[in-house]
């Protein structure tokens, strides 16, 4: 039996829980109600690299021409917000019953169209569809009242 406990693996030791890793020394006491001193600049040779805990290698050059982890996060943060709020701000959609009739002309190789909300009608003309959809739509909303 325990030949077997000993093919399978079985009588292993339990690995020991990683070591925590040490604590920083104590900041020294400023003294006379001084603040306490910055640390001065590091200066590297820009062709050094390191080595993180990871095992990823990086040079010097490039960690002193980037923006910090936390610049980075915080500037992702604020680029997120005003794309959501740009999506949020969209425009509304067209009332009910709001028609467009679209016709194109060979000779001109244009497009005629109208817009038609109640009883207002908007016109227009352009040489690609969707400019003139888009035409029609910003000519309906200048005539909205902004809210």
């Amino acid at each position: 039996m325990q030949n077997l406990r000993k093919t399978l693996g079985l009588n292993r030791p339990k690995p020991k829980p990683p070591a925590s890793p040490p604590s920083p020394p104590p900041r020294p006491a400023a003294q006379d109600g001084a603040k306490p001193k910055k640390p001065e600049p590091v200066t590297a040779d820009g062709n050094a690299i390191i080595e993180q805990a990871c095992g990823h290698r990086i040079s010097v050059r490039y960690l002193q021409q980037r923006p910090c982890d936390g610049c980075c996060a915080r500037n992702r943060s604020r680029q997120q917000a005003r794309r959501q709020a740009k999506r949020s701000a969209k425009r509304n959609r067209l009332p009910d019953n709001a028609c467009f009739h679209v016709l194109y002309d060979a000779t001109t190789e244009s497009w005629t169209g109208t817009l038609t909300i109640g009883d207002k009608v908007f016109e227009a003309q352009a040489r690609a569809v969707f400019r003139l959809l888009a035409t029609l739509d910003t000519m309906y909303r200048d005539s909205v009242p902004q809210s």
